[in-house]
């Protein structure tokens, strides 16, 4: 089927409207546990509309790109040793020379693999961190701000407040 339609194994697709591939997935899926009479044709079928119209979402190539899993794997070591360090400054120049990547490259791979930007991933990463220490009850936010890699405690406490909706002082104090 995947040769059929011209598409590529090892290749992310990302369809303009992911929604129509959610909802044959959902077909497929009500197929084969009703094992009415006759489901496996047409759960052959539903995977094959599947594949069909994976190939006309994805015409646009630009859309998708060819990610081998060497290169998965790579960024899922850098993503490692990121979460393992949060207490240090990470820019996105500075991880993607780190994997022999552009800037631009890095951006789009990384928010391809993981559906959020390196940037983004690593603040909710460290606010879970500060979240992790404000229940231990054992740090200053000052503290905390630093041990997850802020040079400014007011910018970490915006930071925090953004994403929690409360400040470090008020998740502290459940």
């Amino acid at each position: 089927i995947i040769s059929k339609y011209n598409l590529i194994t090892n290749y992310f697709y990302y369809p303009k409207n992911p929604s129509v591939i959610t909802n044959i997935v959902y077909e497929i899926e009500l197929e084969f546990f009703s094992k009415n009479k006759n489901w496996e044709q047409l759960y052959n079928l539903k995977l094959e509309e599947l594949f069909l119209k994976l190939s006309r979402l994805c015409d646009d190539k630009e859309e998708s790109f060819f990610i081998n899993s060497k290169t998965e794997e790579v960024f899922q070591q850098l993503r490692f040793e990121i979460f393992s360090n949060l207490n240090k400054e990470w820019r996105v120049a500075d991880m993607a020379s780190k994997i022999n990547f552009s800037k631009a490259r890095f951006y789009a791979i990384y928010k391809k693999l993981f559906g959020i930007s390196p940037v983004r991933d690593i603040i909710i990463a460290r606010i879970e961190l500060a979240k992790y220490y404000l229940a231990q009850n054992k740090y200053t936010v000052k503290e905390i701000s630093k041990m997850t890699g802020y040079t400014n405690e007011y910018h970490f406490i915006r930071q925090f407040k953004s994403i929690t909706r409360i400040t470090p002082k008020q998740y502290s104090n459940f």
